[in-house]
């Protein structure tokens, strides 16, 4: 299954990828503002933090979901606090709603009851 590839042909007619599709395109939506520009740039550094956190809170899922399948209660309970923590500042942060932020804790505190 390889990229499909559209038929758009300019003056010359010479057929464009995907690719370059995509570039043109780029290049057309660029802000054009001062302000737009300093938009684009909040957005982008936004985009960072919120990779970094939404890394960091799947990295503790996947630490606690390896602390239960070894059995390890005394770790699981010592790092529930810190999970707790870090999914209520992303609920803050808006990284995650109310709700998803509400059942992840409590899947984690029910894998940690099946433990006990």
């Amino acid at each position: 299954m390889g990229e499909e590839t559209y038929r758009i042909y300019d003056d010359e007619n010479i057929c464009l990828s995907n690719n370059e599709i995509r570039q043109i395109w780029k290049i057309l939506t660029m802000p054009i503002t001062t302000s737009a520009k300093k938009a684009l740039r909040g957005s982008k550094r936004k985009r960072g933090f919120n990779i970094k956190k939404k890394d960091l809170l799947g990295k503790a899922i996947k630490q606690v979901k390896k602390l239960v399948s070894e059995k390890k209660v005394k770790e699981v309970l010592a790092f529930m606090p810190q999970i707790q923590k870090i999914i209520d500042k992303s609920i803050k942060t808006g990284l995650l709603k109310k709700n998803t932020g509400a059942r992840k804790k409590s899947r984690i505190s029910k894998m940690i009851k099946k433990l006990k």
